[in-house]
């Protein structure tokens, strides 16, 4: 498949699962890209159609909501609603966590988590982390 709206450099390591996204066992992440390439032709085909949005997205199967939460980081200025529903109830608990992240309290909750984590075990991965944080929330407030 040829990407129309999505570039081959762009670099999406902000959005890699358990770095700013949270992350459990038995759930998956979704390629970024991919991802931003289907909703966009959605968004497209919607817009032919004569709807111009904004947009309510709804995943039955959502799991940990990983794919959700990145199209709504990457195009939440096009989407009104988003809706997660999983038969297991384990996952969804990830999935509030995650989607928590496409709000500012969200966002400050998990930089204060990740700050404490670099505090006490001073890893790069977690000063990473909070770089990557930091440019979702400038994304958010564009």
């Amino acid at each position: 498949m040829e990407y129309l709206y999505e570039k081959y450099d762009q670099n999406y390591e902000d959005f890699a699962s358990g770095r700013v996204l949270y992350n459990a066992y038995g759930t998956t992440s979704f390629p970024v890209r991919l991802a931003s390439e289907i909703i966009q032709r959605c968004f497209r085909l919607l817009e032919i159609k004569g709807n111009k949005g904004p947009y309510s997205l709804y995943d039955p199967c959502c799991g940990g909501a990983y794919m959700l939460t990145v199209i709504g980081l990457m195009h939440g200025h096009r989407i009104n609603n988003i809706y997660a529903s999983d038969v297991d109830r384990e996952v969804l608990q990830v999935a509030e966590r995650n989607l928590s992240l496409l709000t500012p309290s969200g966002l400050a909750q998990r930089k204060e988590q990740l700050t404490q984590l670099a505090a006490l075990f001073q890893k790069k991965s977690h000063e990473e982390a909070l770089a990557s944080l930091e440019r979702l929330y400038e994304h958010l407030n564009n």
